[in-house]
């Protein structure tokens, strides 16, 4: 009677321990997860903010002297939005402060960006 007391103790305490376990995995998989989307999200910042560099340095030429250069950047600028946009819509990156931080820049850009390329095309 003793040991089958002590055995049902052993298994509830091991049902415990396994229920914490999972718990503390289930954590530290979300937290894995939000640092892959937050790497994500700043690999296609780092690459917009070169981009923005390299628009200011084209800013000073004259447009028609170095219309290939503008067009150029804006093919890689808008190549990356879209890669942002694809990481978005195919839940890559699901965090929605992320996904807030970005929304407004992302309009600016393309309400800025494409409509000016548009024009001056």
């Amino acid at each position: 009677m003793f040991v089958d007391n002590v055995v049902t103790g052993f298994q509830i305490g091991v049902g415990i321990f396994a229920a914490v376990a999972l718990v503390i995995n289930f954590l530290a998989f979300r937290s894995d997860r939000k640092s892959d989307e937050t790497k994500l999200a700043e690999s296609v910042f780092k690459d917009v903010r070169e981009l923005d560099k390299e628009h200011l340095k084209l800013r000073r030429y004259q447009y028609e002297e170095h219309k290939d250069d503008y067009l150029d950047w804006g093919s890689l600028f808008f190549n990356t939005l879209e890669w942002l946009s694809f990481l978005v819509n195919h839940d890559k990156i699901k965090d929605a402060e992320i996904i807030t931080f970005f929304r407004p820049a992302v309009i600016d850009w393309y309400d800025t960006f494409f409509w000016t390329m548009i024009i001056t095309m």
